[in-house]
């Protein structure tokens, strides 16, 4: 039923009312199903467009000594962050330096939950990687909600009830979360590709 009221200011305000009607259990959860299905899709469309059609490298960061990683500094609308690669492998240096889109997953230490701190908006590179060094790498990254809204925590990833390692208890579902599917890869590790 639609109603429209005079305001004080004399504009008007239209207003759309429904009558209620009863859902069974199953119903609404159909409902809910098919909703998160269409925000996975329209994800999905949000990151493959920001990308230019390319894959997107995920770089899962803990905030541990075992990398000189960290958040340098933050506003409302970005954070600084220097990141490190691979202490020993180097496939992906040139994958992080080339990528238009760039998502960070970040948590406080490795028995926390990992949760979505944004997108790659500007890097610079601080250090090539040479015989002695890792590359280093300094990010500008956006936290507005875009793809996934800011602080998203992964769901927790049952990797008894699916047969596989702990390692990957985590990053299965943060690529669910954007509909995307990952490149066969070492999913121990904090870089990881989807497309």
């Amino acid at each position: 039923m639609k109603t429209i009221n005079t305001t004080s200011g004399g504009g008007t305000h239209t207003r759309w009312t429904y009558d209620e009607e009863e859902h069974t259990q199953e119903e609404d959860d159909v409902a809910n199903t098919m909703q998160q299905e269409m925000n996975t899709m329209k994800r999905r469309e949000e990151w493959q467009k920001m990308a230019g059609g390319t894959d997107v490298p995920m770089l899962f960061c803990s905030g541990d000594e075992n990398f000189d990683d960290g958040i340098e500094k933050q506003n409302l609308e970005t954070i600084y962050y220097s990141w490190e690669g691979q202490k020993k492998i180097k496939i992906y240096d040139q994958i992080v330096k080339s990528a238009k889109l760039i998502l960070i997953w970040y948590r406080v230490n490795g028995k926390t939950e990992y949760k979505f701190i944004g997108y790659v908006i500007k890097k610079k590179v601080i250090q090539e990687r040479n015989e002695t060094n890792t590359l280093k790498m300094r990010f500008k990254i956006c936290k507005r909600p875009d793809i996934l809204p800011y602080l998203t925590k992964v769901p927790f990833y049952n990797y008894k009830e699916n047969n596989d390692k702990q390692a990957t208890k985590s990053k299965k579902n943060s690529f669910e979360l954007l509909g995307m599917k990952p490149r066969k890869q070492n999913w121990s590790h904090g870089i990881m590709v989807g497309y």
